[in-house]
């Protein structure tokens, strides 16, 4: 589970978007299988966020360290 920093910088990408953390967490499941870095760009491109969005999305979806 992130802690309170990151918790507050996805509610404002939830904000900002319109979309829940639910609904981000599965758009991000679907690059889970790609390299980091490839993952983090095709996020960027395809829905408009930032690199630190993107990368805190897939680290969270790989059960990684937030």
């Amino acid at each position: 589970m992130p802690d309170d920093f990151v918790h507050a910088d996805l509610n404002m990408l939830t904000q900002k978007t319109g979309k829940s953390l639910d609904e981000w967490t599965e758009i991000a499941s679907r690059y889970k299988d790609e390299p980091q870095e490839d993952a983090v760009k095709k996020l960027k491109n395809a829905y408009g966020i930032g690199y630190g969005y993107a990368a805190t999305l897939m680290k969270m979806v790989r059960g990684e360290q937030v």
